[in-house]
């Protein structure tokens, strides 16, 4: 007979002791001080601006990898 460990099943007891835990923390950093929630207003919501921002890091890691690859043979170079 099976171990409910061998077969990753968990006690499902654990399952909702971990889950209620998660809830109390995001309850607790739900309930922010006024001057936390004053702080965070006085932060510009740009969504635009961060996608922008993602674009440029991705090109400029893209551009850091093709530096280091070797070069692709040219048509040129592969004939037959």
């Amino acid at each position: 007979m099976a171990n409910s460990q061998e077969t990753g099943e968990g006690d499902p007891g654990d399952e909702s002791t971990e889950s209620e835990q998660l809830m109390a923390q995001l309850s607790e950093e739900e309930n922010l001080s006024p001057a936390s929630e004053q702080w965070l207003r006085s932060i510009p919501d740009d969504p635009a601006g961060l996608l922008r921002r993602k674009f440029q890091y991705e090109q400029q890691l893209y551009r850091q990898q093709q530096r280091f690859l070797p070069p692709s043979p040219t048509p040129e170079n592969s004939r037959y």
